[in-house]
């Protein structure tokens, strides 16, 4: 999260101010709702029984608020008529705490095994029922995107394929990067700029990756 928006304000500025200044309650919101599941996470092995229940109920909380903020945000830079209340950013909130709670289900389902496997699985076919039933939403109330994107030789491969439906996004966007204020080429910082963060980028990259490989490996082998 703070590469990219270190990225965003290196490569982007324009994009950066608008979104900060626009988007600045909620962002707060999603990274003081993160500080508080860290600290939940923190103190619930030192807690007692009665507080530890209390504490899983913070960081269930806190979590859904986070993820719900992340999609609320999506869905007010992609959306025509940016307005918190109305349907794309609503329904972008839930859809993404739906996706979470599915890789969430499978994580524990794979990672844990016995005894929560058989409700980790059951509640993973749930919530991917949910997740196909907030996709034609979120595609209805956005129809425009989709059907740019479909016009694109791109777009025809990601609309068949949902896996890359990222890149049907962007296909669709292009050339906004904030729709119907910015585009690429008119947010982007000075050819100078971008490659001292293309430099950066390549150093700190592959040294990020490298720390989570290994942090992965050791809980791979203390499972």
């Amino acid at each position: 999260m703070v590469l990219a928006a270190v990225g965003l304000l290196a490569l982007f500025p324009l994009v950066y101010s608008l979104l900060l200044s626009e988007l600045s309650a909620p962002l707060f919101a999603m990274l003081l709702a993160l500080v508080v599941r860290a600290m939940a996470l923190e103190y619930r092995a030192q807690s007692s029984t009665c507080l530890r229940h209390w504490l899983d109920r913070i960081m269930a909380s806190s979590s859904a608020l986070a993820t719900f903020i992340q999609g609320w945000c999506a869905g007010m830079i992609i959306s025509a008529q940016p307005d918190g209340l109305s349907l794309v950013p609503l329904i972008s909130g839930v859809g993404l705490m739906v996706i979470n709670s599915l890789l969430a289900c499978c994580w524990i389902g794979w990672r844990i095994g016995d005894p929560v496997q058989p409700l980790a699985e059951a509640q993973s076919w749930l919530w991917w029922l949910l997740a196909l039933l907030v996709f034609p939403i979120e595609l209805y109330l956005n129809a425009d995107i989709w059907q740019q994107s479909w016009q694109r030789p791109l777009g025809k491969v990601a609309g068949v394929a949902i896996v890359i439906l990222w890149i049907s996004l962007l296909c669709g966007l292009y050339p906004w990067l904030v729709p119907h204020r910015f585009t690429l080429s008119e947010s982007a910082s000075s050819p100078a700029t971008q490659g001292f963060v293309l430099v950066g980028a390549a150093i700190a990259m592959p040294l990020t990756l490298l720390y989570h490989s290994w942090s992965f490996w050791i809980e791979r082998r203390g499972k």
